[in-house]
């Protein structure tokens, strides 16, 4: 997962809901975790006031999958995790 502002997130997909608060109307998901952010939905995450996003890396869906079991954590410069056994 990174950072990235959301005009560069084109294409990219979204690691966290993003959520619309209305005072009194509305409150509750514009995009889900997942979706792939399209042209059109750029003006729609700016107005909710989301400048940077997080979005998934590419290759990295081993590494999250491993970080949802128990495991041990090492570090090497980086956060590695290793599934307890």
């Amino acid at each position: 997962m990174r950072e990235l502002k959301t005009t560069e997130a084109v294409g990219k997909t979204l690691c966290q809901d993003i959520t619309q608060i209305i005072k009194g109307e509305k409150k509750g998901p514009v995009f889900r975790k997942g979706h792939v952010i399209r042209e059109e939905d750029v003006p729609v995450l700016l107005s909710v006031g989301k400048d940077h996003i997080y979005i998934w890396e590419e290759g990295r869906t081993l590494f999250m999958r491993m970080m949802r079991q128990p495991c041990s954590m090492k570090w090497d410069g980086a956060r590695i995790c290793t599934p307890l056994r």
